[in-house]
């Protein structure tokens, strides 16, 4: 029926298709317009601006590009881990201290937060953050680096010692 009508299906495209539904509507094909120059930096100042406004709402923008690019591997989300049970945060939590019993006012704080998320069935364990109050050099990232490998993700250690930081 479309053929005795004259209308090209679109499987018997030859690229002309939508000029033909254009003039059998009655219209003028569609003309490609191109931008002149003074055009061109107007969209360049608008898509720079809204770049801008873009990048100032994520929060990253005072990051330095090498700590934005380690971010950019959680740019699609993350994987969830959990905890079988209690007394695999048990064991967790006892390994990291016998590594770093130093480290016991934070490590304590992080066994209870284990426990707790597994008693809650929570889908991801869930630690709430933990700001270290300690000197330097004590270890502090690498009991965290510990941890992310205890429970088997990927970690990104800041230190708050090179960073321009404040927790007050």
């Amino acid at each position: 029926m479309a053929a005795k009508m004259g209308i090209r299906l679109p499987h018997q495209d030859d690229g002309k298709v939508g000029d033909a539904l254009d003039e059998l509507q009655g219209r003028e094909p569609d003309r490609v317009v191109m931008p002149d120059t003074a055009d061109k930096a107007k969209i360049g100042r608008r898509a720079a601006l809204i770049n801008k406004r873009h990048l100032a709402t994520s929060g990253l923008t005072h990051l330095k590009a090498e700590d934005a690019n380690k971010l950019e591997r959680v740019r699609n989300g993350v994987r969830l881990t959990r905890l079988a049970s209690e007394h695999q945060a048990v064991e967790l939590a006892a390994a990291l201290h016998a590594k770093f019993p130093w480290m016991r006012p934070a490590t304590e704080p992080l066994w209870h937060a284990l426990r707790q998320s597994v008693r809650r069935g929570d889908l991801g364990l869930r630690v709430p953050p933990m700001p270290p109050d300690a000197p330097p050099g004590i270890g502090k990232s690498a009991w965290a680096r510990s941890v992310g490998k205890r429970i088997h993700v990927p970690s990104v250690v800041y230190e708050a010692t090179v960073e321009n930081a404040s927790f007050g």
